[in-house]
């Protein structure tokens, strides 16, 4: 149990430590023009909506093909992978957006997915097959075309019900 207060001991600092540098760097800026938006090199990310794909690597397979669109307030994503018929993963996540600023959007995500792994067989071992079904909340994080989830999943169904670390680290373009 130690282990799950840790993490989230840790994604609480990491929130407030990039909140608190937040409002520093808007206190410290002149506001933005329309015509000063189109001149910055950033401008995708200055958009209040996109769509976005790219790769990560963490749950729920392992590497993972993402996609999605963010909306001024919330974004939806799926993402998942398919190496072979006894190893693949989907997840789907609704997020509620509650910074924007710049190159950097953060969220709180309800996520909800499955895994499907089934052990190779051989003489020495006989694992059963896995299929971990969850649901669970994460943080979220885009900056610059990175993209961090990092959260904590309830097993359902099959799987047993504790808690499992939900991640994923990767790049995706703004489209």
């Amino acid at each position: 149990m130690k282990f799950y207060r840790l993490c989230v001991f840790v994604i609480l600092c990491f929130l407030s430590n990039n909140i608190s540098a937040q409002i520093m760097n808007d206190a410290n800026k002149p506001p933005e023009t329309d015509s000063s938006l189109i001149q910055n090199k950033n401008y995708f990310y200055n958009k209040e909506s996109f769509f976005f794909a790219g790769a990560t690597i963490g749950t729920p397979g392992g590497v993972t093909l993402n996609t999605g669109y963010y909306f001024k307030h919330f974004a939806l994503k799926i993402s998942g992978s398919y190496w072979r018929k006894d190893w693949y993963g989907a997840q789907g996540d609704l997020e509620f957006v509650f910074s924007n600023k710049g190159e950097l959007i953060q969220g709180v995500s309800l996520v909800g997915g499955i895994f499907i792994a089934i052990p190779f067989s051989d003489a020495v071992t006989s694992l059963p097959p896995t299929q971990q079904n969850y649901i669970g909340v994460a943080y979220d994080a885009y900056y610059s075309g990175f993209y961090l989830q990092s959260g904590l999943g309830f097993g359902l169904r099959s799987y047993p019900p504790n808690l499992q670390l939900l991640f994923q680290f990767g790049y995706v373009f703004s489209l």
